[in-house]
């Protein structure tokens, strides 16, 4: 049973650190989604801004 439990710890590391690098260049990317979302918002005539979803409205620090 000692055999199965280090062998998974094992695979749980490697994998682990396997997605750690992953998990750094989803987070950039989302950086850099977020500000272009921000640098789009700031093109947007106030009055389309209705037709915005709420939850993007939200994002963007704008509530109703």
């Amino acid at each position: 049973m000692s055999d199965i439990v280090e062998r998974l710890r094992a695979d749980l590391a490697s994998g682990l650190s396997a997605s750690l690098g992953d998990t750094k260049e989803a987070a950039a990317e989302i950086e850099k989604l977020r500000a272009a979302m921000h640098d789009l918002a700031g093109h947007v005539w106030r009055g389309d801004w209705d037709k915005l979803k709420p939850e993007t409205r939200e994002l963007l620090g704008e509530k109703e």
